[in-house]
């Protein structure tokens, strides 16, 4: 009895038949034998066929003869099963069972593993070109630079975990972990140096470096973050509105067109509301301002006055620059009659 389940016990790890692929409800990767997604990537299928999308990309003798709609993501069925039965008779280097698709691109290199064991043992995954994965110690490595500072991301000096360089800036680095968060929330149309605003150089160089940029645009994009600002206002907030079919109703003729602060652009009111006795014309309507930022402007405009005059009386010395400042706020605040009196004394 206890040979035959030794003999069952040695089968199934050679030949990594442990549970099939689609057994009892549960999916599970033909290469990893692994049913979570993590750093896999998703789970792609065709028929009974089911691997994680990484684990199809980095397997070492896996061709991608088809088009992205073509079997699993390009790779044929027929192709997939084939490299499976390949790897069953590979042992993985650090987990000892066999069916280790991933393998060091470097020829004269033996070590083979699996996709989540790979990465936990520091292999380095090119994620551009023909997807190369190289061991940690045939892995691409920058060329030091100094560490001064922090990591540009997290803020944080501890220079004991994994690093990158930022290749367009001198003394720029962050952690490994920290800017793959960065790239898989911005994707690649966001993903940029986070200091010097470099695309190119910085998207290459941190891709050849394992930094893995998915071809999408930003997270934030997809999640409507910014929808609200799509919506235009159509509320009158005046505080007598005289509209006789209420304050939410807008139309297109003269009287009851709403007009939105042109200053903020929040509050909106009907161009009757603002003159009930006239028509309004084509100056009020691109001038109206609401009460709050009537009071803000006021606020800002004394402020200008009050420095402008401290200045002019020699009351406070200002820096070189700063007097040439001050003189172009009060043109872009409509102060131009202060500006020409205080000039004048």
């Amino acid at each position: 009895m206890g040979a035959r389940i030794f003999l069952c016990d040695l089968i199934k790890k050679i030949y990594g038949l442990r549970i099939p692929a689609m057994a009892a409800g549960v999916v599970k990767c033909v290469f990893c034998m692994r049913s979570d997604q993590g750093t896999c990537g998703e789970f792609v299928s065709k028929n009974d066929c089911v691997a994680h999308a990484n684990c199809l990309y980095f397997a070492a003798g896996l061709p991608q003869k088809g088009s992205e709609s073509q079997g699993l993501m390009g790779f044929m069925e027929d192709d997939v099963l084939k490299e499976v039965r390949r790897c069953r008779r590979l042992k993985c280097c650090f987990c000892h069972f066999y069916g280790a698709s991933v393998g060091c691109a470097v020829t004269s290199c033996r070590t083979s593993a699996h996709f989540p064991c790979a990465e936990k043992h520091g292999f380095l995954f090119q994620y551009t070109g023909t997807f190369r994965a190289y061991c940690a110690r045939h892995s691409p490595k920058q060329q030091p630079l100094s560490l001064n500072g922090h990591c540009i991301i997290c803020l944080e000096d501890d220079v004991q975990r994994n690093r990158l360089y930022a290749p367009c800036c001198r003394n720029g680095w962050f952690h490994k972990s920290c800017v793959q968060q960065y790239a898989t929330s911005a994707g690649i149309y966001h993903f940029k140096c986070p200091l010097c605003s470099n695309t190119e150089r910085f998207v290459r160089d941190l891709m050849h470096y394992g930094i893995q940029v998915p071809f999408r645009d930003a997270s934030w994009e997809y999640a409507g973050l910014f929808q609200d600002l799509l919506e235009e206002h159509k509320h009158c907030d005046a505080i007598k509105c005289v509209c006789p079919r209420g304050r939410d109703y807008v139309s297109p003729e003269r009287s009851w067109c709403l007009i939105l602060c042109c200053t903020c652009g929040i509050q909106g009111i009907h161009v009757s509301c603002r003159l009930p006795d006239a028509e309004g014309s084509t100056e009020i309507i691109d001038n109206w301002e609401c009460d709050i930022c009537i009071l803000v402007s006021k606020r800002q405009e004394q402020q200008i006055i009050e420095s402008f005059k401290s200045c002019k009386d020699g009351r406070v010395i200002l820096p070189e620059g700063t007097y040439s400042q001050l003189v172009q706020q009060c043109r872009t605040n409509n102060l131009s009659i202060h500006l020409k009196r205080l000039e004048k004394n």
